[in-house]
């Protein structure tokens, strides 16, 4: 008898609207910078933690968009 009182509550009823993600959330510049000149080892060093950072960034930003847009779509989203 609860479930039924449950599926006839206006919660129940009411729509579950889920916002589109923030572009800024979609995004992912990860950098370093270091004041001054930088010598071609400095250079290479942060050049190599960028581009792993930004592969891990992409990565994650993408299965939880990917998990946000399903999400979306199940509760009958745009």
């Amino acid at each position: 008898m609860l479930s039924a009182l449950a599926a006839c509550s206006p919660s129940a009823r009411a729509p579950i609207e889920l916002q589109a993600l923030p572009e800024d959330l979609t995004r992912c510049d990860p950098a370093q910078t270091l004041a001054g000149p930088l010598t071609r080892a400095q250079v290479e060093q942060l050049w190599a933690r960028d581009r792993a950072a930004l592969v891990r960034c992409s990565g994650q930003l993408a299965a939880v968009a990917d998990y946000h847009a399903q999400l979306r779509a199940e509760l009958g989203g745009r």
